[in-house]
């Protein structure tokens, strides 16, 4: 088992237009009445993501996709190199919270 955990910074977060972050974030973050909390929690789970997987972040994390089911919890999905550092094999859950001008994640690899 591995963890991760990261604090961002709702203002230091990159902007919706990054590579960073799928289609698929970007949509659900803009439906938001303020994005920009919702995003910043897609880009600490990323970032817990990569520290919990051994990897730089620079490298994977626009390779982590933050899912979320209505109804249900978000959970993680590994593209490219987050599948080449061992993410297929393994199951991951993630935390995420906002609040103010920040967001956490936590992420624990199993």
């Amino acid at each position: 088992m591995r963890i991760g955990l990261f604090l961002a910074k709702v203002a230091e977060t990159p902007p919706v237009t990054s590579p960073l972050f799928t289609e698929t974030e970007r949509r659900y973050c803009l439906e938001r009445r303020h994005p920009e909390p919702h995003l910043a929690g897609r880009y600490a789970a990323k970032r817990a993501a990569c520290l919990a997987l051994g990897g730089n972040e620079g490298e994977m994390a626009g390779d982590i996709e933050v899912v979320r089911e209505p109804g249900r919890a978000p959970t993680l999905r590994f593209h490219g190199a987050a599948k080449r550092a061992g993410a297929p094999a393994v199951k991951g859950h993630v935390s995420i919270s906002h609040s103010g001008n920040y967001a956490v994640a936590l992420v624990v690899i199993e």
